[in-house]
């Protein structure tokens, strides 16, 4: 991509890494990329909208590529994803930005309008509507379809690997399980003592 930048940024919390692309005046537009993409998933529309004079921001969430791999479950709930990309923000200059969602990055846009609307003056999301009382398996399960998703072969429909990873962590996360999460598209996985 022409004329992108691929850079860094850190706090004692987290470590964020991005891609910035566009005139540095440009309107603010920040791509949160879904699972398991990374940052680069949103290539296309960066270059689209980095040409029309935008300055587009497509960070990977902690746990992808070169941001943070935390080892703890609980450092990966959208209240944790939600303060880095407010960080990032900050770091940006915390104009209000177009925020770009897809699959889990289409939450944390969700949460950045529902709890810092002034950060925003725009959200787009694909594929996750914004649930009222957050995204958690609870609020989707009268949502399955039961045609598809038998309740005795499917009892959470589509969502078992939101389950698995609940009840898993360590075993999704480490590699010690038939379908273990990819370092190639995580990052470098820590060893767990």
């Amino acid at each position: 991509m022409k004329d992108a930048a691929y850079r860094q940024f850190a706090t004692a919390r987290c470590r964020t890494a991005y891609i910035e692309v566009g005139p540095a005046d440009g309107p603010l537009m920040i791509f949160l990329h879904g699972w398991p993409h990374l940052g680069l998933t949103w290539r296309p529309q960066l270059a689209h909208f980095a040409a029309a004079g935008w300055r587009c921001i497509a960070p990977d969430l902690r746990g992808y590529g070169g941001s943070s791999i935390p080892t703890r479950a609980a450092d990966y709930s959208v209240r944790e994803v939600v303060a880095d990309m407010t960080e990032l923000h900050d770091a940006l200059g915390g104009k209000p930005a177009v925020w770009v969602g897809h699959s889990n990055g289409s939450t944390i846009a969700w949460a950045m309008a529902t709890h810092h609307a002034d950060r925003c003056c725009g959200v787009v999301n694909l594929t996750v509507p914004h649930f009222a009382r957050g995204n958690a398996l609870p609020n989707f399960i009268p949502l399955i379809d039961r045609a598809i998703y038998p309740v005795d072969r499917y009892p959470v429909g589509q969502w078992d690997y939101m389950l698995f990873c609940n009840q898993h962590f360590t075993k999704a996360v480490h590699g010690k399980c038939s379908t273990p999460l990819r370092s190639d598209v995580f990052g470098a996985v820590p060893e767990v003592a």
